[in-house]
C-alpha cells in the first residue's frame, strides 16, 4: 500500500522541472527587456543628440539665410522620421520569438551612419576599413555598429567634437574598432554612462574588451577588440 508521502515525492521532480522552466523563461524575458532598453537608449541618444545640434545651427541661420535654414529643417524632419522608424523596429522585435533579432548589413549601415553624422552635425568623419565586413558574424556586425553610434553620440553630446576617425582592422589576431575624436578628454572617462556600460556588456558577451580613455595627444579614444574566432579572413 502506497503511503501519501510517496505521491508527494513522485510529484517533486515535475514541480522542480516546472520551476526551472519558469526561471529560464523569466531570464529570457529579462534579457530581452535589457536588450530593448539598450537599443532604445542608443537610437534615441543618437537621434536626439544629432537633432539638437542641427536645431542650434538652424536657429543661427534663421535671420541670415532663411532658405538654408528651411532646407535644414526639412532634412531634420526626415532624419527624425528615420529615427522613429528605428525605434518602431526595435519595439516590434518584442512580438517575435525571444532572442531573434534582425541582422544588419554593416557596410551599408555604417556608411549611412557616418554620412548622416557629417550632414547633420557638420563634423568631419574619416573612416578606414580593412576588413570584409559582410564576412563578420551577425553578432559582431551589430556590436560594431552600436559601438560606432555610441562613440559618435558621446563625442557630439559630451565632447563637442568636430572631428572623428573610425578604423576597423585585424590587429594582433583580434578584430579591432578604434575611434578617436578631438573633443573634451574628460567626457565619459571617470563615470561611464548607460550607453558605455551597455556597450561593455555587449562586447563582453562576445568575449571581447572595450576601453575608453583620454588620448595623450588630446581628445578621446574608444576601442573595441573582439576575438575573430573561426578563420573567416583569408591569410
Amino acid at each position: 500500500m502506497r503511503h501519501p508521502l510517496d505521491d508527494e515525492l513522485d510529484r517533486q521532480p515535475y514541480m522542480a522541472s516546472d520551476e526551472t522552466a519558469a526561471d529560464s523563461a523569466e531570464q529570457r524575458i529579462q534579457a530581452e527587456r535589457r536588450r530593448l532598453a539598450d537599443d532604445l537608449h542608443d537610437i534615441a541618444g543618437f537621434t536626439f543628440t544629432t537633432a539638437i545640434v542641427q536645431l542650434e545651427a538652424i536657429r543661427r541661420l534663421l535671420r541670415e539665410n532663411p532658405q538654408e535654414s528651411m532646407r535644414r529643417m526639412e532634412r531634420l524632419q526626415e532624419f527624425m522620421r528615420l529615427g522613429l522608424d528605428d525605434i518602431r523596429r526595435s519595439v516590434r522585435t518584442l512580438k517575435g520569438p525571444p532572442g531573434q533579432e534582425a541582422g544588419i548589413d554593416l557596410e551599408e549601415a555604417l556608411g549611412q551612419l557616418l554620412e548622416t553624422t557629417r550632414d547633420m552635425t557638420g563634423a568631419t568623419v574619416e573612416s578606414e576599413v580593412s576588413v570584409p565586413l559582410n564576412r563578420l558574424a551577425p553578432a559582431q556586425q551589430k556590436v560594431l555598429y552600436h559601438a560606432v553610434r555610441e562613440g559618435l553620440t558621446n563625442g557630439i553630446r559630451h565632447g563637442r567634437c568636430t572631428r572623428f576617425s573610425v578604423s576597423i582592422a585585424i590587429r594582433d589576431d583580434l578584430l579591432e574598432l578604434l575611434m578617436a575624436n578631438d573633443g573634451s578628454p574628460a567626457a565619459g572617462c571617470s563615470d561611464p554612462g548607460i550607453g558605455l556600460c551597455a556597450m561593455r556588456s555587449r562586447v563582453g558577451a562576445l568575449g571581447g574588451t572595450m576601453d575608453a580613455v583620454a588620448s595623450p595627444e588630446g581628445g578621446y579614444r574608444f576601442r573595441v577588440r573582439l576575438p575573430v574566432g573561426d578563420p573567416i579572413f583569408p591569410h
